[in-house]
């Protein structure tokens, strides 16, 4: 049999360091990475409202910005551009789900759940089991 062989000069560079190239997912630099965040963070600020109609939903904006400012928030030391442009997607997929009005009451209700802070006996009187 005939040994197999390296297709190129890098792949036989790499083969030989045993270090493997990762290939972006989408953004090539930190500067597309940070584009892509600002759109995606404005397409959702400015369609929250529409959004919270649509759902029929009983939420304020200003309350609806801020915990969208508190999930972008929360991966703000995330560094790894595959990783951002795979939350970017993410984020994506949830915006086209509550656009196209996918997202029953519920998926958009766990948001608002983290700002509870009522105890369990006024959750209790208020008939809300969760």
């Amino acid at each position: 049999m005939a040994s197999k062989k390296v297709g190129s000069a890098v792949s036989a560079h790499v083969f030989q360091s045993g270090i493997k190239i990762a290939k972006p997912v989408v953004s090539r630099d930190n500067l597309e990475v940070k584009q892509r965040v600002l759109q995606t963070f404005t397409a959702w600020y400015i369609a929250i409202p529409r959004f919270l109609t649509t759902a029929n939903f009983d939420a304020t904006v200003p309350q609806a910005r801020q915990i969208l400012k508190e999930e972008f928030r929360k991966n703000k030391d995330v560094t790894d551009l595959r990783v951002i442009d795979t939350l970017l997607i993410q984020a994506q997929q949830q915006f086209d789900d509550l656009h196209n009005v996918y997202s029953q009451h519920y998926h958009i209700k766990q948001y608002f759940r983290k700002q509870d802070k009522r105890d369990f006996l006024q959750k209790f009187y208020d008939g809300d089991n969760k």
